[in-house]
């Protein structure tokens, strides 16, 4: 791999192959219990297995009965509970129903119990007669069988467990969590808390991956770090490195890339902060070579791995837009990173900045909520209305 970034793409052209990589990559899908489907993307359409409700049910503690005048009393014929089988109503008389019992056939409305007053121990006397149908959930009102109920791709969560676990299904088909590894490196680990790798595990965590336990290396050794990332590339459809990456004599990652027969995807990017970021491919699993200065390789990952990781299961990226209450600088010919903080301002959102103290504060980023991402092409200025990336 090439020592330096003087053919260092875009941020664009950068993002564009990464999209194709894994447009030729497609997650494949496995089963899981519908009761541990919530945060995975549904594979395939979930249709319903079953009208529901299956059969008219009540929607009221009270009496089935069939049109009714609210003078004479009426005979209590029976009482059916949520769960039983359905009864058969007998002419002109009235049937106890309890909320989601079955209403018998021959009933045209439910009374609730409220409306009605004993008239002896097995006669009920109405005190008002509800309209036809009242009270009464038809038969395929929510949905009939073999209805779509929700499509392909979904992000399912706890709103959709319920509407997945009624059709009786034991197994959900979701597409599989893209595994990743993690792996820190440098001599100054060994004196210092390896703090990358677990910020780097939950935030690819919460976009959904499926982290590998990981790896901090305490020194600047090429052929060490090859052989990590070479014991779990057959693990991972990605590994990230942090650290080793830049042009010094004790960065090793590209070299260790190299010795180990990567494919370049691109050697630098024209982002900053993030310049040294480096992708290559190794058989199935695409690495991503991050810095090591923590606040860039957070950076790196919102605007690199996590729209990679994304796209392995078409989900787009969450872009949301906002108004600049600041000028952003910009650097020709590079992709600066801003973190923003947000403010609601009734309907509309505001951008202001979160100043930081370069490309290793990790304290400037727990003020932001955000990361806007200029250049002189798009050059925007305060008042503007931008697209940016939640954090």
């Amino acid at each position: 791999m090439e020592p330096c970034f003087e053919t260092a793409p875009s941020y664009e052209d950068a993002l564009a192959r990464l999209m194709q990589r894994a447009a030729d990559r497609p997650q494949p899908s496995e089963p899981v219990p519908p009761t541990k489907a919530a945060g995975r993307i549904l594979a395939a359409p979930l249709t319903a297995s079953a009208p529901r409700p299956p059969v008219a049910l009540s929607a009221m503690d009270g009496f089935a009965l069939c049109g009714a005048s609210s003078e004479q009393p009426m005979n209590v014929a029976g009482t059916t509970h949520a769960g039983q089988a359905c009864a058969i109503l007998p002419p002109g008389a009235a049937w106890r129903v309890l909320t989601g019992a079955p209403v018998p056939r021959g009933a045209d409305r439910v009374v609730p119990q409220e409306y009605t007053r004993a008239s002896g121990a097995h006669a009920i006397t109405l005190t008002h007669v509800p309209e036809l149908g009242a009270h009464i959930r038809h038969r395929a009102e929510e949905y009939d069988g073999g209805a779509p109920l929700i499509p392909a791709g979904t992000h399912l969560d706890w709103r959709h467990i319920a509407l997945c676990v009624a059709q009786g299904a034991p197994t959900l088909p979701v597409l599989r969590q893209p595994r990743i590894a993690i792996v820190s490196s440098g001599a100054e680990l060994s004196s210092m808390p390896d703090s990358n790798a677990p910020m780097l595990d939950a935030l690819l965590r919460h976009a959904g991956a499926r982290v590998l336990p990981p790896v901090t290396l305490a020194g600047d050794d090429r052929a060490d770090l090859a052989r990590h990332i070479a014991a779990l590339v057959p693990q991972a459809d990605i590994v990230v490195t942090t650290g080793g990456v830049s042009a010094s004599e004790t960065d090793h990652t590209p070299g260790a890339l190299a010795d180990l027969g990567a494919t370049p995807l691109f050697r630098g990017v024209a982002l900053r902060p993030g310049r040294p970021a480096t992708v290559a491919t190794l058989g199935d699993a695409t690495i991503f070579a991050l810095p090591g200065n923590p606040l860039a390789a957070a950076l790196c990952a919102v605007m690199l791995v996590r729209p990679f990781l994304r796209a392995l299961t078409a989900q787009p990226d969450d872009v949301r837009p906002g108004r600049l209450a600041f000028t952003p600088q910009t650097r020709a010919g590079t992709t600066t990173l801003h973190l923003v903080r947000t403010e609601t301002d009734g309907a509309r959102l505001t951008l202001h900045p979160v100043p930081t103290a370069g490309a290793s504060d990790i304290s400037a980023i727990t003020r932001a909520d955000g990361v806007l991402a200029v250049s002189t092409r798009t050059a925007p200025a305060d008042g503007d209305v931008v697209a940016f990336l939640p954090l």
